[in-house]
């Protein structure tokens, strides 16, 4: 994953959220090396650490500091371009995301059509980690993620949809996010036709891959079912 980086002198950008997943990563900040420890000698379990009372970690480790960030995946403007990233917010930060995106769909709005700013502001242990949401953007569309680039895996763009006939018509009721819909776009593309219980296999394989995520294959049967446009005929 590509992560967004603060330039120097920088305490505040705008983003959208690119889906609502979080994750929690746990790391020990080395300050003789300046740098973050995801393994350290004689430790087997890093969540050891992660729960080890405060003053006896300290007595352990005095030159270290335990660090939990949050990471999501934001869209963020790079040169006019939408650009995708993942970025670790402070748990305050977090828990205002959060606070917002409860507030957003409490109001039947779709968190993701937002944008968002994140400030960021005094230094060392008084730093100050603040987001506020800002306005209704609507989702962001034509996103440019760096990590496929990276991985020569090239996002096949969005067409627009044809427009249907209004008889007959059949509107899928499944609400995908970004990455759902990169992977099913080369599904749509490929020539192969797939069954179901393939197309279960390999939708979850290609996810993990470039994603690092999972669905529940209930989903994925539904995505088959009303999205996915090359059916094996029954």
């Amino acid at each position: 994953m590509a992560f967004y980086k603060m330039q120097q002198g920088q305490n505040e950008f705008l983003f959208q959220l690119a889906d609502l997943q979080v994750r929690e990563d746990f790391a020990v900040w080395d300050n003789t090396q300046k740098r973050f420890l995801r393994q350290i000698d004689g430790v087997v379990n890093m969540d050891d650490l992660k729960y080890m009372n405060k003053e006896l970690f300290q007595q352990r480790y005095p030159n270290m500091r335990k660090v939990t960030q949050y990471l999501r995946d934001i869209v963020v403007t790079i040169d006019g371009t939408l650009t995708q990233y993942g970025f670790g917010f402070k748990k305050s930060a977090n828990d205002q995301i959060v606070e917002e995106i409860r507030i957003r769909q409490s109001l039947g709005k779709d968190p993701l059509a937002y944008t968002y700013k994140y400030r960021k502001t005094g230094t060392g242990l008084a730093t100050n980690h603040v987001v506020v949401v800002m306005q209704e953007v609507g989702k962001p569309q034509g996103v440019y993620n760096p990590y496929l680039q990276q991985q020569g895996f090239t996002p096949i763009p969005q067409q627009k949809p044809q427009e249907q006939p209004k008889m007959g018509l059949v509107v899928s009721s499944v609400v995908l996010t970004p990455q759902e819909q990169q992977i099913l776009d080369l599904f749509n593309q490929d020539t192969q036709i797939y069954g179901e219980d393939l197309f279960i296999e390999i939708f979850n394989k290609t996810l993990s891959k470039y994603f690092n995520l999972m669905l529940m294959s209930d989903k994925i049967k539904r995505i088959y079912r009303e999205c996915y446009q090359k059916q094996i005929p029954k």
